[in-house]
């Protein structure tokens, strides 16, 4: 639905869906640590952006781009392990 609005021009609604899926996401996989809600914080970020909001775009990247440290770091350890075996 979020999708739809943000094709409309309609960006404040857009953020509302987006902030509703976050939420939605968070409670289903109980933990922020998870590549869809990276995913979506980035989306949210970006509407953000087209709506002039600097320091809540930043925001929203940051939390994003700390998850997506946490996935590369694992997967490093994954893949140098699998060297090892």
């Amino acid at each position: 639905v979020g999708t739809a609005y943000g094709f409309s021009g309609d960006f404040d609604q857009k953020l509302k869906y987006q902030l509703e899926s976050l939420k939605m996401y968070e409670e289903l996989y109980e933990s922020t640590n998870n590549p869809l809600i990276a995913s979506v914080l980035n989306n949210i970020a970006l509407t953000y952006r087209r709506l002039g909001d600097v320091e809540n775009e930043i925001h929203y990247n940051h939390r994003s781009l700390k998850m997506r440290q946490v996935f590369a770091s694992l997967f490093n350890l994954l893949f140098k392990n699998k060297k090892k075996i």
